[in-house]
Parts: C-alpha cells; structure tokens; sequence
C-alpha cells in the first residue's frame, strides 16, 4: 500500500501513522507562524478532500495516489514560499538563508 503524504509537511507516512502524525504536524506550524510577524504569518494548509477519509483508512489504491498528489500540490503551494528573486520555493527558514545568496542582481537560476 502506498503511503500518505502529509498536506502541512509534505512528508510521507502510513497508514497508520499519518493520524498521529497530523495534530503534531499542524501543531508544529502554527507554533512557527506564532514566530513570524504579523505580515508574513499564513494559515495551516488546507486538507484535500476526503483526507479524512484516509486517515480513516477507508481510501486506498489509486484513489490515494490521487489525494497524495493533492496533498503534495497543497503543501508546496500553501506550505512553501517563493523567492523574489529566482522564483524557486523553500520553506520560510531556508528562504531565509537562501536569501543570503540570492540576489536581485544575482538571482540563483
């Protein structure tokens, strides 16, 4: 059985896993969102649809590959932000650290 991609993380799990995983997950993020000024702070990514129905385990082979390629699109638009400069996507802690190398006079491309 394929694993379960986390919407907030963009890690894999099982089965299994990914219901205790989850809480912690968005824990995690609103505990770094808390960190960040008021501007930049965003919101838990959204769950796909039926993701609940996952953690249940009442959706398996190719309808969860599908909701995995969801969740994956769901965490690298909501969960990782975009560079100014180059335009690839990092998490706001390695953007920050990209940010010391990527230029607008010398974009990292």
């Amino acid at each position: 059985m394929p694993p379960v991609t986390c919407y907030v993380c963009g890690r894999d799990f099982g089965t299994k896993s990914i219901g205790i995983h989850l809480p912690k997950c968005k824990q995690r993020w609103e505990t770094e969102q808390e960190k960040l000024p008021k501007k930049e702070k965003r919101p838990v990514p959204t769950a796909p649809e039926d993701f609940d129905k996952v953690v249940k385990g009442e959706i398996k082979g190719k309808d969860l590959v599908k909701i995995n390629q969801k969740a994956f699109d769901e965490h690298n638009e909501s969960g990782l932000e975009a560079c100014q400069h180059c335009g690839r996507t990092f998490l706001h802690k390695a953007l920050l650290s990209h940010h010391n190398a990527c230029t607008e006079e010398k974009p990292m491309v």
